[in-house]
């Protein structure tokens, strides 16, 4: 059986996301974007809405994870500890590694303190 190639999934389907999932899938990566609105991203798209979707056992051990998610611009910063509670129950999931990213200058001005 030849070696499947190892997953990415990214939480946030904004544009950071959207690079993330560029660069993964030009990588030879498997590539799941889970978010709120379906993009044009490579791979596969799970729709998940962060404080509202509490299963994550979805996500494939070991895979390479990325939080990539930053509020819009019509909703509070709250989705910051959404992602902190979202990270906590991944954790159990046995990645690989985790990254997160944040929009620029988001710490200490919109993100909560120690929310991530």
């Amino acid at each position: 059986m030849a070696d499947l190639a190892p997953t990415c999934v990214i939480f946030g389907g904004g544009a950071l996301g959207s690079a993330v999932a560029r660069l993964a899938h030009s990588r030879g990566e498997g590539v799941v974007v889970a978010s709120r609105n379906a993009g044009s991203h490579p791979g596969w798209w799970r729709r998940c809405e962060l404080g509202h979707d509490s299963r994550v056992a979805w996500v494939p051990r070991g895979s390479h994870l990325v939080m990539a998610v930053g509020p819009a611009s019509n909703e509070p910063p709250d989705v910051y500890l959404a992602a902190a509670r979202l990270l906590s129950r991944l954790m159990r999931e046995a990645p690989a590694s985790i990254v997160v990213a944040l929009p620029a200058g988001a710490v200490g001005e919109t993100a909560p303190a120690g929310a991530l």
